[in-house]
């Protein structure tokens, strides 16, 4: 079975701002994920779950910076939809 996401030696810095050193999020991180399987990522919070979804839907680091290295293969037909979905739907206007 072929991979749906193939990820080697992914490393990942979010960029740092003045007053607030940015460190590694993911060093030399490795994953696939065959076609056809569900998968889901448990993990304590700040510990990357998010930034490794915007990553596999090539949202990272296009609209939030940073940077990315390592080969990153994750198809073009890739999305992700948050927590709350109604907030990348809808805005708030005043």
């Amino acid at each position: 079975m072929s991979e749906a996401f193939h990820i080697r030696n992914l490393s990942f810095c979010y960029r740092s701002y003045p007053g607030l050193e940015s460190k590694p999020l993911f060093s030399n991180f490795s994953l696939d994920i065959p076609k056809g399987k569900i998968s889901f990522f448990l993990a304590l919070p700040g510990s990357g779950k998010t930034t490794l979804a915007g990553i596999l839907a090539s949202l990272i680091p296009g609209y939030t910076g940073g940077e990315l290295s390592g080969n990153t293969d994750t198809g073009a037909d890739t999305g992700i939809v948050f927590q709350n979905p109604d907030d990348q739907i809808f805005c708030d206007t005043a």
